[in-house]
């Protein structure tokens, strides 16, 4: 699968689509945990950009 680093929105869509298309637990899961690493990842930058408003 294609990883793309600086464009999060692309992976998640990508694994999104992975996920909604196999009928595999063991790739479910895999994709599954991927979704998640982005979006805690996601969660991440946006809460250190909101650093300076404390």
């Amino acid at each position: 699968m294609n990883n793309h680093p600086n464009n999060s929105e692309v992976n998640l869509k990508t694994a999104h689509d992975q996920l909604l298309q196999t009928t595999d637990p063991q790739k479910q899961t895999e994709l599954v945990q991927q979704i998640n690493a982005v979006m805690q990842a996601n969660q991440q930058r946006i809460l250190a950009s909101q650093d300076f408003v404390k």
